[in-house]
């Protein structure tokens, strides 16, 4: 995707890995209309804590165990994910992913799937359509964003 494309130039444009992680932080703030609760609020609080380097691995250890207990409870891994899904993913990857960059890029893409599949659930008769261009106007506005972060 030619979108895609420029979206991560833009996240390579990006100055730290605090930067990174703090447009990761942003993409899961954004999502919480779309999945909120206790495990989302401590995948943020953990991706802060990255920020500040006070991360200890028994705290990530007792939050990942349960955070893969509860997306396993939620996506059965054979049907289409849901809004939920993606969302969750989204906060995922910025809690648990070690490499900022690598977070920024994971938690905007499932941001974007996130935004356009819930798009696409209300019109599940035209879902192809409503996703595709719900994900491509998704990522150009992350891409404006971004500048901003």
């Amino acid at each position: 995707m030619n979108t895609t494309n420029k979206c991560n130039d833009t996240i390579n444009e990006a100055s730290s890995d605090d930067h990174y992680r703090q447009i990761a932080i942003r993409s899961c703030e954004e999502l919480q209309s779309i999945s909120s609760g206790q495990l989302q609020d401590e995948m943020i609080a953990l991706a802060r804590k990255r920020l500040n380097g006070d991360v200890h691995s028994e705290e990530v250890e007792d939050l990942r165990l349960r955070t893969v207990a509860a997306y396993d409870g939620m996506y059965d891994g054979f049907s289409a994910p849901s809004s939920q899904v993606f969302a969750f993913s989204a906060f995922g990857s910025t809690a648990f992913t070690e490499d900022p960059k690598v977070a920024a890029r994971s938690a905007l893409d499932f941001q974007a799937k996130a935004v356009a599949t819930a798009a696409g659930e209300l019109d599940e008769q035209n879902f192809d359509e409503v996703f595709e261009s719900t994900y491509q106007l998704e990522r150009e506005r992350q891409e404006k964003q971004w500048g901003r972060i």
